[in-house]
Order: structure tokens, then C-alpha cells, then sequence
């Protein structure tokens, strides 16, 4: 689907906790750097899904509120709503994007596994300047 916006026409697109719902990350990223300008930044906040404390914070807290009021296999619900793991939208990142940095939260060890949330500041490559144009 396409932006509601020009081509290069956007400094920043921000994206908080989308990624990970987002069947065709290929075509997402494409739309992105359609509409960001040369050097424009993306500034993605993930979940740190498919992560070790995040799949025991989950099976501790919602998943067992969730089965025992709503009857439901909250794990099967996940695996609908949840289709990317946090490593599998970076990796499909990369392929887009220059990542500048990434910071993991609540600890500032670089990890998904000991952590919530990864923010990633990334930056569309300009082409012109790579091709020495």
C-alpha cells in the first residue's frame, strides 16, 4: 500500500512496535525509502520478540491472564499477530537500510534475549552519494 505522501518528501518516519505484525517487511521498507528524502532517517522501537525474557514475561503475565479469562491458546493468537521476531526485522532491515545505532532496553547489554524493547536508528543510504555522483 502506498504512503499518502510524495516521493522523498519526509526527513523521519517513526515506527513504534509495527514491525513485528508486518507480513511483507520487503515491501513496507521499499515504501519507506520511497518516501524518505536522501539521508533520511527511520526510527524503529521493537519488541523484543522471539527474545528469552520476553517469552517468559509473556507466559507469565498475559498468557495465563489471557487463557484463564478468555479460554483462548494465547500462544497460537501470538504467533498470528506476532509474524517477525525482533532479529528477523533487523535482518530484513539491513537489507534496506544503514543502521547507525541500537540501543536495548531496560539493559545496555546488546542483546534480545535480556531485554524488552530495541530501539534502531537507521538511515536511508543515498544512492547519488555512493554512486560518486
Amino acid at each position: 500500500k502506498r504512503l499518502p505522501f510524495p516521493d522523498e518528501s519526509l526527513d523521519c518516519v517513526i515506527s513504534n512496535y509495527v514491525f513485528e505484525h508486518v507480513r511483507d517487511l520487503d515491501a513496507a521498507f521499499k515504501e519507506i525509502l520511497r518516501v524518505l528524502k536522501p539521508n533520511g532517517k527511520l526510527l524503529v522501537s521493537l519488541p523484543t520478540e522471539g527474545g528469552i525474557a520476553w517469552d517468559l514475561g509473556r507466559r507469565i503475565t498475559s498468557k495465563r491472564y489471557m487463557e484463564q479469562k478468555f479460554d483462548i491458546d494465547y500462544m497460537e493468537l501470538i504467533r498470528q499477530e506476532h509474524v517477525n521476531t525482533c532479529n528477523e526485522v533487523i535482518s530484513v532491515l539491513k537489507r534496506h537500510f544503514l543502521i547507525n545505532d541500537k540501543s536495548y532496553m531496560p539493559f545496555v547489554i546488546p542483546t534480545v534475549h535480556l531485554n524488552a524493547i530495541v530501539g534502531i536508528e537507521c538511515e536511508k543510504i543515498n544512492k547519488n552519494a555512493q554512486a560518486g555522483e
